[in-house]
C-alpha cells in the first residue's frame, strides 16, 4: 500500500517537474496582452452583474408596489365592514 502511494507520488512529481521545465517567463507584450484581456473580462462580468442587480431592483420595486395595492384592496373592505 505504501509502495503504491510512493510510486504514484513520484510519478505526479515527475509530471509537475516536466511542466515546470517547459515554463518560461512571458515577455512584457505577452504580459500586457494577458492583463488587458483579463481586465476586460472582469469589467464585462461586473457590468453584467450590475445590470442584473439594477433589473432585479426594478422588478422588486414593482412587485412591492403591486403587493401593497393588493393588500390595501383586500384590507380596506374588511375594515369598513367591521364598523
Amino acid at each position: 500500500m505504501s509502495n503504491k502511494f510512493t510510486r504514484k507520488l513520484s510519478s505526479q512529481y515527475h509530471k509537475y517537474l516536466r511542466v515546470w521545465r517547459l515554463l518560461k517567463k512571458p515577455s512584457m507584450t505577452e504580459f500586457k496582452t494577458i492583463s488587458k484581456v483579463s481586465a476586460i473580462g472582469i469589467l464585462i462580468i461586473g457590468a453584467v452583474g450590475f445590470a442584473i442587480s439594477v433589473l432585479m431592483n426594478i422588478v422588486n420595486s414593482a412587485l412591492e408596489k403591486r403587493a401593497a395595492q393588493l393588500v390595501a384592496e383586500m384590507i380596506v373592505p374588511i375594515l369598513t365592514n367591521l364598523r
